[in-house]
């Protein structure tokens, strides 16, 4: 994996409940002020901690090998329409592929800068999920759930509080998996960018899972 900062959650619940041709975009900070990072303290670090402490062990997060990088994706909308497209969900398949921290037609981007949108991505072979990896390359800090999805069960792995744009970036957010037991091949992503001044983009997506 690229040179990246990681940030790293333990869940420890599972609430059930509930891509080809290439075209030319311009860039989503060509229609703003071009969205930089800003020296803030992390909320998703904060949110580690919250978390992992509530683990019946009390065993913090140990990074795992991602298994699997997602091999199709959708999402509630796109800077770029075309399948295949710059800033299209599409962009959010593979392993990252942004290195630096950067508005960057490699990663997922919205139509807007200023609504809420899901991505969801598909994995080729369906694993009983141990951890989710989700690289942000832009504006990182928005994420506002993570549901994961197979053979017809889903649960929420994640929710993020007080949500605001991090100082680390590009950065990984780890979520580790500990009660869901069955495969999944499908993660939803709801990015909640409010008023931020700048996209929330998403370069890649990994599965950890048996």
């Amino acid at each position: 994996m690229l040179n990246r900062t990681r940030v790293s959650t333990a869940i420890s619940f599972a609430a059930l409940m509930v891509g080809c041709g290439t075209t030319t975009t311009s860039s989503p900070a060509a229609s703003g002020a071009a969205p930089t990072a800003t020296a803030t303290a992390s909320p998703l670090a904060t949110h580690a901690q919250a978390t992992s402490g509530s683990l019946p062990s009390g065993t913090p997060y140990v990074h795992q090998p991602v298994s699997e990088y997602a091999s199709g994706a959708s999402a509630t909308s796109n800077y770029g329409a075309a399948h295949g497209s710059s800033w299209n969900a599409t962009a959010a398949t593979g392993p990252p592929d942004v290195p630096t921290c950067s508005d960057d037609g490699n990663a997922w981007a919205s139509l807007a800068n200023t609504t809420t949108e899901t991505l969801t991505v598909k994995f080729t072979k369906a694993l009983t999920p141990t951890a989710v990896h989700i690289t942000q390359s832009l504006n990182p800090g928005f994420i506002k759930t993570v549901t994961v999805a197979g053979g017809g069960h889903t649960a929420t792995i994640y929710t993020g509080t007080n949500l605001a744009k991090q100082a680390e970036c590009p950065v990984d957010l780890d979520i580790a998996v500990h009660t869901v037991t069955f495969p999944i091949d499908e993660v939803a992503i709801t990015v909640a960018q409010g008023d931020n001044s700048g996209w929330a983009e998403i370069d890649a997506v990994g599965l950890s899972g048996t």
